[in-house]
């Protein structure tokens, strides 16, 4: 009798162990259509589920994406390997592949892309686009009006370049062959930054305005900056009514003189002239290249300035 009750023990246990093991391993569920994630077709409850395609008329959970999440809300608890795209994404731990959306989130690492309105990844390591592009740490493309990220070892492209550690932050003071009197605020990574510039010429005549993007080289002391600024110039009794275009591409060496930087190079610069008869800004030196014309002006240019 007791052989017998010991053998019932041994296979309930058994039984019991199968069925514990049975629950922690994970479901794959090669379809899941979510009405919201306890009301779902073909979404097993109690399980650990791996979900092929997730289609989420409303809302929609899985522990884990090995695929396709596609609808309005996908919600994944751990990894996800794949494509999301709908208008709320969220992966709470790490990401391989591409998020598309309105509001693309990553609690871990996004190794991939994020395209959207918003995009949040803890670690960011290929490429975020979007309007607001968040990351701790970014490693990739950022292409955004605002890119924010507490250190940045990537490229952000954008109007606005937040770099909390571990980038620069100058203040730039320059005169160039127009009579042009500039300041200018440098703002980005080690290498590559944003630069927003203001000028007025020597009678405050004429005004000017612009934004451009830069590549920083450093060489001890001595750094080499490569930069591009668009920049609207006006005169200041009509600034709203005649404006002109100035592009400029400027090469230019710095040398570090612990508190302040003098810094000194040439430039290649073109004005369009189709409206804004008044305005005056040329050249000290009078000079244009051949293929200026009266509606496009190139001149090659010098400056000299410093930076803090």
């Amino acid at each position: 009798m007791s052989n017998r009750v010991s053998l019932l023990v041994l296979l309930l246990a058994v039984v019991v162990s199968a069925m514990v093991i049975a629950e922690d391993r994970p479901v794959v569920v090669p379809v899941n259509l979510s009405l919201v994630p306890v009301i779902s077709i073909g979404q097993p409850v109690g399980y650990k589920t791996v979900n092929n395609v997730q289609l989420n008329v409303g809302a929609g959970y899985a522990d884990v994406l090995r695929g396709a999440a596609l609808g309005v809300v996908s919600i994944i608890g751990e990894d996800a390997v794949g494509v999301q795209a709908g208008v709320t994404n969220w992966v709470w731990r790490d990401l391989t592949g591409v998020q598309a959306g309105v509001v693309n989130t990553v609690f871990g690492t996004a190794d991939g892309a994020q395209a959207g309105v918003i995009n949040y990844a803890r670690s960011a390591s290929f490429a975020q686009a979007g309007v607001v592009n968040i990351s701790k740490s970014a490693k990739g493309v950022q292409l955004g009006v605002v890119n924010f990220s507490e250190e940045n070892e990537g490229i952000p492209i954008g109007l606005v370049n937040v770099v909390l550690r571990n980038g620069q932050t100058h203040a730039q003071s320059w005169y160039d062959e127009t009579g042009l009197m500039n300041l200018a605020l440098i703002h980005g990574t080690k290498t590559f930054y944003n630069i927003y510039t203001v000028g007025v010429d020597s009678q405050f005549k004429d005004l000017a305005a612009g934004l451009g993007m830069g590549v920083h080289i450093p060489l001890d002391k001595v750094f080499l900056n490569a930069e591009g600024i668009f920049s609207l110039v006006s005169p200041r009794d009509a600034i709203a009514t005649e404006v002109e275009s100035l592009v400029r591409a400027r090469l230019y060496l710095g040398y570090n003189f612990s508190f302040f930087s003098l810094i000194g190079g040439v430039s290649f610069n073109y004005m369009s002239n189709t409206n804004a008869d008044s305005i005056t800004l040329q050249p000290f030196h009078g000079y244009e290249f051949g293929f200026s014309s009266n509606e496009s002006r190139f001149w090659p240019g010098v400056f000299v300035g410093l930076q803090f």
